[in-house]
């Protein structure tokens, strides 16, 4: 299991598991985003909703909420938005509909780290934590944050024209 580099992560997961109260999964009434003022920015609340149909993903997420330091990185407000909508498809589009699936089947918390690769070589830097919200065994919406190493210098997910190519450095899912 890889430790959990961050300090605001940490701190997420920390709360997170704090509301459980031995269960599964806290329910979305038990999380109140002003409790935890420091991850703000960087936080995310998206519902998870089941397939209409085979010919779409087993799940999609629409983000209910989202921090200014993720609109920033995003180039717009993401409220409202799919999350599967908002990158270009390809392989980094599936590795984190992947991370939000398993959560959800799994009723788990997720860790990651990657650095995604731009356009010219650059390198930069994410982390996230994803953690499942709901009153039953699967969840029903995400509480999730991530983390840049440098949001000034990204340019917004919006300009991009093509997919990120990608390492990924950790993935955990947490008890």
């Amino acid at each position: 299991m890889h430790t959990i580099q961050e300090q605001s992560l940490q701190q997420l997961y920390a709360y997170w598991a704090a509301k459980r109260h031995g269960r599964r999964m806290p329910c979305r009434s038990d999380i109140d985003p002003v409790d935890i003022p420091r991850l703000l920015p960087n936080l995310m609340l998206l519902d998870v909703v089941p397939a209409a149909s085979p010919s779409v993903p087993v799940h999609r997420y629409r983000f209910r909420l989202a921090g200014t330091a993720i609109c920033q990185v995003a180039g717009f407000d993401l409220t409202g938005c799919w999350l599967d909508e908002l990158l270009r498809p390809g392989s980094y589009t599936d590795y984190v509909m992947g991370l939000a699936d398993q959560v959800v089947c799994s009723g788990c918390a997720s860790y990651s780290r990657t650095t995604l690769i731009l356009e010219g070589g650059s390198r930069r830097s994410t982390a996230r934590m994803i953690c499942p919200l709901g009153s039953g065994e699967r969840a029903s919406m995400l509480l999730a944050a991530q983390v840049f190493d440098a949001i000034p210098r990204w340019a917004p997910l919006s300009e991009a024209d093509t997919d990120y190519e990608f390492v990924e450095l950790a993935r955990d899912l947490l008890p």
